[in-house]
């Protein structure tokens, strides 16, 4: 995790980073186990509910990174901008609303 742009990352990113990155395989062995009748469905929703927390702490956590880049004046503020809001927009636009 060596290239991002200014050579700076808060210890914040790093951590919204690596929770995001737990999230996603966790995820989907959960809903391959319970599709495959290898865990029942109280435990699949424990898990759930488990992978839901960490994902909010992850979303939280780079969303005050977020706030802390705007603190940083660069050259590169409108772009990581658009970088930062683009997963928040494209479903809007996706839809048509």
């Amino acid at each position: 995790m060596t290239n991002w742009i200014g050579g700076r990352m808060s210890r914040r990113a790093v951590w919204s980073h690596r929770l995001a990155r737990f999230a996603v395989p966790v995820l989907l062995v959960t809903a391959l186990a319970h599709r495959f009748a290898l865990i029942d469905t109280p435990t699949a929703l424990t898990l759930l509910a488990i992978i839901w927390a960490g994902s909010t702490v992850a979303l939280l956590l780079g969303l005050s990174g977020a706030i802390l880049l705007t603190r940083w004046q660069t050259r590169f503020n409108a772009f990581l901008w658009w970088v930062l809001l683009s997963p928040m927009l494209a479903p809007g636009i996706v839809l048509g609303l």
